[in-house]
């Protein structure tokens, strides 16, 4: 399907956000500066939609926080700053898992909906549903079980209005795939327990009509499509699933932790607006490739437009790494 688009056939980097321009002009572009700084520069009720995953405070390349409880605060200020942004309407969705302090598991889902519920003056959070997803594959612990799992934390600024998809989002249920004429034809709900399926349990997953598997697949081993030079990135139909229940089109998509671009590649083939802030310009550099080789430019009537092409790889080699990527969790 094509879609009318109001930016220009490469998608650009800026590197701070203006205030003084109206947001309309930072659509589908990539700022790359600090969050926290993007965030205060931007008008407030602006966004329909955050999805993000912040960093866990594992020591990966991209941190800079020196102490945990620093961490906490930085995070703490940037959550306040989101929701001064969020439309009245809006919904936060925040991806986490556990974090490893001392040999110790810290659950910083639990640590961020105190954060969430407790952001002051500045508005409130109501959470909706606290998701947990699973995914095969990533590193296996010596001293402890590994991790497969992770946290979405999807809060509102409003809980009695806000926009909720449910037919967007539905999957065939076992008695719908039996033949049952009293099911819903669109599915049933995919309740807030999702499944991500590495892909060697890919055929077991489809046979298994007991539990109705919506499955997922994980990035780092096995998705070379998906897969770039970003240690912790989203899955392609997580994303998909929470753009299409929390938006419609034409609303505005932001991601304050872009990474390598999962979720502005995904609202853009959904026809919505979008923003990606990230203070690593070589990630902002992978993201730009991956959505601009995901477009084609086509010209009528004196108007640019986009259509979907299948993604390939073979722009993206230079930010591919040899090894599996990193997971989120420690292996220790």
């Amino acid at each position: 399907m094509q879609i009318e688009m109001t930016q220009p056939q490469t998608i650009p980097i800026y590197p701070a956000f203006d205030k003084l321009l109206p947001i309309e002009n930072f659509y589908q572009s990539i700022i790359s500066n600090e969050t926290l700084a993007t965030l205060q520069q931007m008008p407030a009720n602006s966004i329909d939609l955050i999805l993000t995953s912040p960093p866990y405070f594992l020591d990966k390349e991209y941190e800079d926080d020196k102490t945990f409880m620093g961490y906490l605060s930085k995070q703490t200020q940037i959550i306040k700053e989101c929701n001064r942004v969020l439309k009245p309407t809006g919904s936060i969705y925040w991806n986490v898992a556990q974090t490893v302090q001392e040999n110790e598991i810290l659950p910083l889902g639990a640590m961020f909906y105190s954060i969430f519920k407790n952001v002051g003056a500045v508005g409130n959070f109501y959470m909706k549903n606290w998701i947990i997803w699973h995914f095969e594959g990533g590193i296996n612990c010596k001293n402890r079980l590994s991790g497969r799992y992770e946290n979405l934390l999807w809060f509102v600024k409003n809980k009695e209005n806000y926009t909720f998809n449910l037919d967007e989002i539905r999957i065939p249920s076992k008695w719908q795939q039996l033949g049952d004429k009293r099911c819903n034809p669109l599915g049933k709900n995919p309740t807030d327990f999702w499944v991500f399926e590495d892909e060697t349990e890919k055929e077991l997953a489809f046979l298994d009509t007991e539990n109705s598997i919506y499955e997922i697949h994980r990035i780092a081993n096995n998705n070379k499509k998906e897969k770039t030079n970003h240690p912790c990135q989203f899955p392609e139909k997580l994303v998909e699933r929470v753009i299409k229940s929390a938006t419609n089109q034409g609303d505005v998509v932001l991601d304050i932790f872009n990474g390598s671009g999962t979720t502005c590649k995904v609202a853009n083939d959904l026809q919505r607006n979008w923003i990606g802030i990230d203070k690593e310009e070589k990630y902002c550099k992978v993201a730009k490739l991956k959505i601009e080789n995901n477009l084609q430019k086509v010209v009528k009537n004196n108007k640019i437009y986009f259509t979907n092409l299948e993604e390939t790889t073979e722009h993206l080699t230079l930010f591919e790494r040899d090894e599996p990527l990193q997971s989120h969790h420690s292996g220790l």
